[in-house]
């Protein structure tokens, strides 16, 4: 947003969203907040100011978020400057209306008729220049455009073509415009287009549809259409931008929710079952006041204060799970940032073919920190520790192998379990929650006296080549 408003983030942080309103918008900005503090989430247009002292309109979609205790924390908003694309419209409302006060004109006498005439060929001329301007307009703006004329694509702006996967548009001109469309969205397109069809002055609102590249994997877009006229028959206009992020950061975001309530529940769990403990031997204590039963409660004692203290240790360590929005990552970095934190002196270090980035949670790094740990600490003295990435079927395998004791076949599935193994037994398992946030999967593969093998899958469209 602060980039939208021509600001930096720092100088935004701490003001009132309010000081970057007009004051014409401030009343209903208190009504909205209050639909959201009532549990509504909403749609709705907004102007904002700019640096420069512009008005900037901005789509705003918006969500409520509450607590566990059902307290009203805040929203979660989602804005798109729409502004460029409110310009053309109301620039294309009003060539339109040019042209239809034009051909009212057109009811006059014989004699009149030959004067408009001439002054209609002046205008068809002026119009070809609209239009030619229009399209300069369209192709240029940052929304994805394509017109379509009796179900069929007559033009595409490059970011359609981009959104579609088409490298010229000749790869999609004549090609019907539902074969664009998902079948899951297909009898809803329909129904828009006929309507338009029977009132060609309606604006089909905003929504979320799922449109197919010309390869056949799906897109999620935001959607809204308009008519106009192409060479003197109806055709319709249809804008539309690419969600893919959004939603996917949104789904990410419910999921890490979700980790979030596991968290507080091992927590409150484990930490309950050690007071029980503690509370029990102080019981013996009392009974038991001296001799070997007294060190044996003793003992006891420190060691169940030292279980709760891991057990603080590690929400220290989790606590940010899922609460900042899943990032772009290069896994060499991460992996390297996480060996950073150990003494592997004498140990092999390979780093192989790692040079992709993935959509991942910003705890990626502890996942490689944990697989690391879990080797030395259980591995039986390795001597190698060996990372590499490859590419199968259109996924990314991320492989971390070391060359120790290996993990028994009957515990491979287990050792991801909450509380499974030594330790707290919780290092694995919140690995694979952290990842997991964004649809990565991982497992155990390698051979039992060999050495270790986690394998992370990653899926087709979550990783990337380093840009």
């Amino acid at each position: 947003m602060a980039s939208l408003l021509g600001y930096t983030p720092e100088e935004m942080l701490g003001r009132e969203i309010t000081s970057f309103m007009p004051e014409s918008e401030r009343e209903d900005n208190l009504e909205k907040i209050r639909d959201r503090m009532a549990g509504k989430p909403g749609e709705y247009e907004r102007r904002f100011l700019h640096r420069d002292g512009s008005v900037r309109i901005m789509h705003v979609s918006a969500t409520p978020v509450f607590d566990d205790n059902g307290t009203f924390r805040g929203s979660f908003t989602m804005l798109t400057d729409i502004t460029e694309k409110k310009r053309i419209e109301d620039e294309f409302h009003r060539e339109h209306l040019e042209l239809s006060a034009a051909y009212q004109q057109i009811t006059a006498t014989d004699e009149e008729l030959r004067r408009m005439l001439e002054e209609l060929r002046e205008y068809q001329e002026t119009l070809a220049e609209s239009e030619r301007r229009y399209r300069r307009i369209i192709s240029g703006t940052f929304d994805a455009m394509v017109i379509h004329q009796e179900g069929k694509i007559i033009w595409a702006n490059e970011k359609a073509l981009e959104i579609i996967g088409a490298s010229r548009m000749q790869d999609i001109v004549g090609r019907n415009v539902l074969d664009f469309v998902h079948p899951g969205s297909r009898q809803e397109v329909i129904g828009r287009m006929a309507r338009m069809v029977q009132d060609q002055s309606v604006v089909m609102p905003l929504i979320e549809e799922k449109f197919l590249r010309l390869d056949g994997s799906p897109v999620d877009v935001e959607v809204t259409a308009t008519s106009t006229v192409e060479d003197g028959k109806p055709a319709t206009i249809v804008a539309f931008r690419d969600i893919t992020d959004r939603k996917r950061m949104q789904e990410a975001l419910m999921t890490a929710n979700r980790k979030l309530h596991i968290l507080n529940s091992i927590t409150r769990h484990d930490i309950q079952n050690k007071v029980t403990v503690l509370s029990g031997y102080l019981t013996l204590l009392r009974d038991h006041q001296k001799g070997r039963d007294m060190e044996k409660c003793l003992e006891s004692l420190e060691n169940t204060l030292h279980a709760i203290q891991q057990i603080i240790d590690f929400t220290r360590t989790y606590q940010d799970l899922g609460v900042r929005s899943p990032e772009w990552q290069a896994v060499s970095d991460v992996a390297g940032r996480a060996m950073g934190q150990f003494e592997l002196e004498g140990i092999a270090v390979d780093l192989l073919d790692c040079s992709c980035e993935v959509f991942a949670d910003p705890m990626l790094e502890k996942v490689f920190y944990n697989l690391i740990d879990n080797a030395l600490r259980y591995g039986g003295g390795i001597s190698g520790i060996r990372i590499s990435c490859t590419k199968e079927d259109g996924n990314l395998v991320i492989a971390f192998e070391d060359d120790g004791v290996g993990i028994p076949d009957d515990q491979k599935e287990h050792i991801f379990e909450q509380g499974y193994g030594k330790g707290t037994g919780l290092g694995l398992f919140l690995s694979r929650e952290i990842l997991s946030i964004t649809g990565i999967g991982i497992r155990e593969c390698g051979t039992p006296g060999s050495g270790a093998r986690f394998e992370i899958r990653v899926p087709q469209g979550l990783w990337r080549e380093n840009l």
